[in-house]
C-alpha cells in the first residue's frame, strides 16, 4: 500500500529534513510538499471526495505560517467530511500547551514538537510515520 504523505511547511530546511527522514522508510510513500497552507487547500480541493477514502493520505502541518496558519488549515481541512478520518499531525516548534491543546481541539490526531538536533527531529518523524502507516494498513 502507498502512503500520500504531505507535508506544509513554510520552512525549506523542515522539508528537506523530512523528506530526508523518510528516506530509508520500507514503506512505500508518495511525498508531496508545500510551502503554505493555500497551495495545500488548492491541491486537496481538486481531489473527487472518494479519492480520500480509497488513497491513504498522512498531513504534517507546522503552525505558524503567513498568511493562513496551520490551526485555520486544520478548521479547512476537518470542515470536509471526506477528510474526518485523514490523520493530521501538527508540527511546530512551539512547546506550548496551548497549542497542543488548540490543536487537538481542532481535530488533529497528534501534536509534536520540533525537536532541535536533526538526529532527534528525523527519528521523531520515522517513528511518527511508521506509526500511522501501520495504523492506516490496519
Amino acid at each position: 500500500m502507498c502512503i500520500n504523505l504531505v507535508i506544509v511547511d513554510d520552512s525549506d530546511v523542515d522539508i528537506l529534513i523530512i523528506q530526508d527522514a523518510i528516506s530509508d522508510l520500507s514503506a512505500s510513500i508518495n511525498f508531496n510538499s508545500f510551502s503554505n497552507p493555500e497551495e495545500f487547500l488548492k491541491f486537496i480541493g481538486g481531489f473527487h471526495p472518494e479519492m480520500f477514502r480509497i488513497e491513504k493520505f498522512i498531513i504534517i502541518s507546522d503552525i505558524n505560517m503567513p498568511r493562513i496558519n496551520g490551526f485555520e488549515m486544520l478548521d479547512k481541512i476537518r470542515a470536509r467530511p471526506e477528510m474526518a478520518l485523514v490523520p493530521v499531525i501538527m508540527f511546530s516548534s512551539s512547546s506550548s500547551q496551548e497549542d497542543a491543546l488548540k490543536s487537538i481541539a481542532r481535530g488533529a490526531n497528534a501534536f509534536l514538537s520540533k525537536p532541535l538536533q536533526i538526529e532527534a527531529y528525523q527519528r521523531l518523524i520515522r517513528t511518527t510515520i511508521e506509526f500511522w502507516t501501520h495504523h492506516l494498513q490496519g
